[in-house]
């Protein structure tokens, strides 16, 4: 065989030999779910959707008809799921897996690469602010606006105390990035300001020193006028700021 002849011959085998590997790869990813895939930790390689759909509601029943449950610092809440607006979408999250493709690098990612495919939660917000309502009341607490107060006749100012409420945007991102992966989601509560300020309530301080500094006299406009004095610590126990 002449040298031209059999370098053309060793070229077609390497062909032949690309094409049968290139054709097995796709043979082996297959129609349904490529190998290597899971949800949840659940295996559904070579199911069909319908089938890996079937196998995730059995395999995730507890945890679908279960509870969620919430951690906040050394506390724990749960709620309902059923009702609670929040959902695992198993269609959306399916059809995230990659599909079978003629593209080598997408064969050998499909065939050889463990893929794990994030669940797509979904919430119902008017039904998971309901449901989270239960957690809210026993956690959020609401600020304590600055004031004064006297103390006998002597002003004091009460400084402000910052609340605590749990947001409900960022409880519902957590839930959908966190659910069905963890056993509890940890949520941080937010600090929630006064709506009156120690610099606002201490600017009346001079003004509260100045209305018990002294009796007050008092005319009353009747037919008779009648006058009568009020005392420092009568004025003090009358003035709320």
């Amino acid at each position: 065989m002449k040298k031209g002849t059999r370098i053309l011959a060793i070229g077609a085998l390497a062909v032949g030999a690309l094409a049968i590997s290139w054709v097995s790869l796709w043979l082996t990813f297959g129609p349904n779910i490529p190998p290597k895939t899971f949800i949840l930790d659940v295996d559904i390689s070579q199911l069909s959707k319908g089938e890996a759909a079937a196998k995730l509601a059995v395999e995730k029943k507890e945890e679908l008809n279960g509870k969620i449950n919430f951690t906040i610092g050394s506390e724990k809440f749960a709620i309902p799921v059923k009702g609670s607006g929040v959902t695992f979408d198993v269609a959306k999250s399916l059809a995230a897996i990659p599909t079978r493709s003629w593209g080598i690098n997408k064969l050998l990612s499909g065939v050889f690469a463990t893929k794990k495919i994030e669940p797509i939660i979904t919430i119902d917000e008017e039904s998971f602010t309901r449901a989270i309502k239960v957690v809210e009341l026993d956690v959020n607490v609401a600020p304590r606006n600055a004031d004064i107060v006297y103390d006998g006749v002597t002003p004091k100012l009460v400084k402000t105390i910052p609340g605590k409420i749990l947001q409900r945007d960022a409880v519902m991102e957590s839930v959908a990035s966190t659910w069905l992966r963890n056993n509890s989601i940890e949520l941080t509560m937010k600090e929630r300001a006064a709506k009156i300020s120690d610099e606002e309530a201490e600017e009346l301080l001079g003004f509260a020193h100045s209305a018990v500094s002294a009796p007050v006299l008092v005319t009353l406009a009747t037919e008779k006028p009648v006058k009568f004095s009020l005392s420092p610590q009568v004025i003090s126990q009358a003035l709320t700021f």
